[in-house]
């Protein structure tokens, strides 16, 4: 058997000199690794920041409009939509100028439609007359992921809301979710007299177990500092028929458009103010009638085309695309990049191929 052999005093005093250098070596690198840690925790994400005493805020952001002005319980709840009657006796109509997005596109007649967007279903106060559904404005809702609200719908919607099992509120079948004007029905006739105020859209949504939860996907590429690109266009005129010419007036002091129709301001009852918005789309598609259909009823083509993009007084050329019926529009610049949008509300026309010399504008 070996002996086990002694260190000398020189050797044991080497051992512990290596000993001692490598705790040195693991404490330093457990600090670092630690302070490492602390710094990934400390840094914000683009929805918080800080105050002077190093708390974070969060800071909630709308999808629709890009704006950091979100209250929490209303992030990731799905928006509302809604289909506003835009026929001349309907008007002024009510809560438009409050909504995130609207889609103002032709049906049948020559006469429009409005799809008003909130983000928030709580920002609701009253909105109507609604009137009843057409098929492509129930893909423009999905595209946002919303609860679509109407009262009545075309052959054809009907005929999508049952195939997709949409989540819609529909007046003929969820009366409790409507309030009827009746000195209005009395002066221009029932169809111009239903809306939604807070109570009855939170009594629909009860009564029909809406799931609101979800995780909603931003509407635009939103620019980190709003900016104004292209050309001077201080008044944008959209001639959607011979029935339907709205145009639009840049306010430089709001830094928003105003909106016309009907040779006269547009009006909302709420408040009494003229429409206001900081961006507006004009998107050029296919829009024919259904030859199948005696009332007159239009397809409107969502796959793809040219347009033109407002704001702050600028307008420029743009492209847009869309996939599948639930697939968010895609905008992009006349280079092919993605189109960055300004954050505010936003009013998109949709207007026939052959209607294009009908969309003008003007600069100072």
């Amino acid at each position: 058997m070996k002996r086990k052999r002694k260190l000398s005093n020189k050797q044991k005093r080497a051992r512990a000199v290596i000993v001692a250098v490598i705790l040195v070596i693991a404490v330093v690198i457990a600090v670092i690794i630690g302070s490492s840690k602390d710094k990934d925790n400390d840094i914000d994400v683009p929805s918080s920041s800080s105050d002077d005493e190093g708390e974070k805020i969060v800071v909630h952001i709308n999808p629709l409009t890009g704006e950091k002005d979100f209250p929490a319980d209303a992030v990731n709840k799905r928006p509302i939509s809604f289909m506003v009657n835009n026929i001349k006796i309907a008007t002024p109509q009510s809560g438009i100028a409050d909504a995130d997005i609207c889609y103002e596109v032709p049906v049948e007649g020559g006469i429009t439609r409005i799809m008003a967007i909130y983000a928030n279903a709580k920002d609701v106060v009253k909105i109507g007359s609604i009137r009843s559904a057409r098929h492509y404005y129930l893909d423009l809702a999905a595209a946002h992921n919303t609860v679509f609200v109407h009262y009545g719908k075309s052959v054809i919607a009907k005929k999508v809301i049952n195939d997709r099992s949409l989540d819609t509120i529909d007046g003929g079948s969820v009366p409790d979710g409507f309030v009827q004007d009746e000195a209005l029905a009395r002066e221009k006739g029932r169809e111009h007299s239903f809306f939604v105020t807070q109570d009855s859209l939170q009594a629909a949504l009860d009564a029909k177990s809406t799931k609101m939860q979800s995780e909603i996907t931003p509407a635009f590429n939103f620019a980190d500092e709003n900016t104004a690109t292209g050309e001077d266009a201080v008044r944008i005129d959209v001639g959607f028929s011979k029935y339907t010419q709205s145009y639009f007036i840049y306010d430089s002091e709001l830094k928003k458009y105003k909106k016309s129709q009907y040779d006269a301001p547009h009006i909302d009852a709420n408040t009494g103010d003229q429409v206001a918005v900081d961006n507006v789309f004009v998107l050029f598609t296919p829009i024919e009638i259904i030859k199948k259909y005696k009332n007159g009823l239009v397809e409107v083509g969502l796959e793809s085309g040219k347009g033109y993009y407002a704001s702050q007084g600028k307008i420029q050329e743009i492209t847009w695309e869309k996939g599948n019926y639930g697939d968010p529009i895609i905008y992009s610049d006349a280079s092919g990049s993605p189109l960055k949008v300004n954050t505010g509300k936003s009013w998109i026309s949709i207007v026939a191929n052959n209607r294009q010399e009908f969309v003008t504008y003007q600069g100072e």
